[in-house]
């Protein structure tokens, strides 16, 4: 009797490897047909985006990449990463929508990718393209990047952080195991 890992009952194995590079490229496809309008319309639409889009611009103008300012007073209410990121893009392509939304959107993809990465890795093939399908469409995810808010920029960090975690775990045991291996004269 054998014994099947994980990754070999959910991967794609019957199919040719290129088969799951065009379902891949079809995720991406569905997260630019979902997220690239989003980055034109609809333009900046409360207080809070307005003013996260006012202190990009400021910390552009006043070259003060320290301390955040609306209309001249101190804003010290979030960390400074998302009102980089927009800065760079004003100073990229100008002040607009799109240069302000260009940050979130980003951090969106990498969200997706990393899901994706992280779905291969555990499981193959097939759950990288279900990881990749639940960032792109899922709604709440949508509707957080459609405001100038820093929660998607968070959230990859964050999954960033967990993800390197468990790959160093991962990879320590994968180490300790073969240490092992070596002193009993496996090897």
């Amino acid at each position: 009797m054998t014994t099947k890992s994980p990754a070999s009952i959910y991967a794609i194995s019957v199919r040719p490897a290129g088969f799951a590079k065009v379902y891949i490229v079809g995720v991406l496809l569905l997260f630019a047909v979902v997220y690239v309008g989003s980055l034109f319309s609809p333009g900046l639409q409360d207080d809070a985006d307005s003013t996260h889009a006012e202190a990009a611009r400021e910390m552009l103008v006043t070259h003060d990449y320290v301390t955040l300012k609306v209309n001249g007073n101190r804003y010290l209410e979030k960390a400074p990463l998302m009102y980089w990121a927009v800065s760079l893009c004003y100073l990229c392509f100008g002040v607009n929508e799109f240069a302000a939304h260009l940050p979130v959107a980003v951090s969106m993809l990498l969200l997706v990718l990393l899901a994706m990465r992280w779905g291969w890795r555990a499981f193959g093939g097939r759950a990288a393209i279900y990881a990749g399908l639940f960032i792109s469409t899922a709604a709440g995810c949508y509707l957080f990047t459609r405001i100038l808010i820093p929660e998607s920029i968070l959230s990859f960090f964050i999954a960033a952080s967990f993800y390197f975690f468990v790959t160093a775990l991962e990879d320590d045991e994968i180490e300790r195991s073969s240490d092992e291996k070596t002193k009993n004269g496996f090897r």
